[in-house]
């Protein structure tokens, strides 16, 4: 093997380490996220001076905009120690992290300064992927399975009215959606409260940490929604916006708001994006192809997904890999 050209094991370990700290960023995101919301960027303070730095090439601009995405390495796993209790249950147990951490610094320094490194790099990286893929589906799952009802919650209440089918409580206790679709509505929008994993549970979501509220938003009658259009008007919305997705099928948009920023903050995030969706949304099947879709896709910020992606497509009857090592 030419020692001036990389092999194929070293570029293998590279992806699988891209795939390992791209899931990691989310992970720190969407937990500090709801924990701090508009003061999380006073947790990055060294990521600050990176974001900048980049930001000042304006002929090459990067989409990537959080600040979570401009931390070193050493730095995000100092961050995940600090709130080591939020992030445990998708990692493992302290001491078996911290020695697998080490290896992996150690093999991601090796990559990072073009060296070729040991025969087992890769093998070692492809287990830790492995242990992981179940622990970060499962905070897939989180994003959408620990719902929590709140009937007094001030921002469900102020969005009642415009919900086809809100929460009822049933005779025998259960709580069910039901209701009927107004035939002459060209959208319907939906809003749940999820919690997370490590935060109490509370008669309302109102200013608390860990919870986010989702708000979901679908054209009907043959309609779509020209995404792009809709996130050029909320502009201004998008510091307070923990994700926005679009379907590849253009007919609906979710959004996920971290209560912690306080009701005001949330109603002007929702409406903004309500208002918003009912502006754009067209008569007729979507002008763009798929690949037009994948290539606006890449060219956008962390918290707007597009097409299918794990964090808000995952449920606990659907096996599911994010690794596949």
């Amino acid at each position: 093997m030419n020692r001036l050209t990389a092999s194929e094991g070293t570029l293998a370990v590279y992806k699988d380490l891209w795939q390992l700290e791209v899931w990691l960023r989310r992970l720190v995101y969407i937990e500090l996220k709801t924990k701090y919301g508009r003061t999380l960027e006073a947790q990055f303070d060294k990521a600050k001076d990176f974001l900048k730095k980049s930001q000042a090439y304006h002929h090459m601009p990067a989409a990537e905009g959080e600040l979570v995405s401009y931390m070193l390495m050493r730095g995000l796993l100092i961050m995940i120690e600090r709130h080591w209790d939020m992030f445990e249950p998708y990692l493992m147990p302290k001491k078996q992290w911290d020695a697998r951490m080490d290896e992996i610094e150690h093999i991601r320094n090796r990559v990072a300064h073009f060296r070729h490194g040991h025969p087992d790099d890769h093998e070692r990286v492809k287990q830790l992927l492995r242990d992981l893929d179940p622990k970060f589906w499962s905070l897939c799952v989180s994003l959408d399975e620990l719902e929590v009802v709140m009937f007094d919650d001030p921002v469900v209440t102020a969005f009642a009215t415009l919900e086809d089918m809100p929460y009822r409580r049933l005779d025998d206790g259960r709580l069910l959606r039901c209701g009927s679709s107004d035939p002459t509505m060209t959208t319907a929008f939906q809003l749940s409260v999820f919690k997370r994993p490590w935060a109490p549970l509370e008669r309302d979501a109102a200013g608390r940490e860990g919870y986010f509220y989702r708000a979901h938003f679908y054209a009907k009658g043959g309609r779509y929604v020209q995404f792009r259009e809709v996130l050029r008007q909320t502009r201004r919305l998008h510091d307070d916006v923990l994700f926005v997705a679009h379907d590849g099928n253009a007919s609906s948009v979710t959004l996920l708001v971290p209560a912690v920023i306080g009701p005001p903050h949330v109603s002007d995030t929702i409406s903004g994006f309500y208002d918003a969706c009912l502006s754009a949304t067209r008569h007729g099947p979507p002008p763009y192809t798929s690949e037009a879709i994948d290539a606006f896709a890449l060219s956008q910020p962390e918290f707007v997904l597009i097409g299918f992606d794990p964090l808000l497509n995952t449920s606990r009857d659907m096996p599911f890999t994010i690794f596949g090592a």
